[in-house]
């Protein structure tokens, strides 16, 4: 008599390899890989947010303007007494003549 115990029929045995469906693993890798990517995305944006952040912080020093103190009342009546005008009525005359002419 045989006393080796009897492996059923259609049960993979130590010698034979499994065989995994390409078709099955496929299905839940797709929607990993697309997470892992769009994480990894949003990661570097965020990174690059926060550099570009700390370079736009610093504040940037006023620069020094020289001081331009205003001119007395006295000076600005002097050069509006200074200005000659002209004589205005005679510069247009002829200006007048035409529209008169319309």
């Amino acid at each position: 008599m045989n006393t080796t115990p009897q492996m059923p029929q259609g049960t993979p045995d130590s010698t034979t390899p499994m065989q995994v469906s390409a078709k099955g693993s496929s299905k839940g890798m797709l929607p990993a890989l697309l997470l892992m990517l769009a994480l990894g995305v949003i990661g570097g944006v965020l990174w690059w947010m926060n550099q570009t952040a700390d370079d736009t912080l610093a504040i940037p020093q006023p620069t020094p303007r020289a001081s331009v103190s205003p001119a007395p009342d006295a000076d600005i009546n002097a050069d509006l007494q200074a200005a000659d005008p002209g004589d205005t009525d005679k510069e247009f005359q002829a200006v007048d003549t035409d529209l008169n002419a319309l």
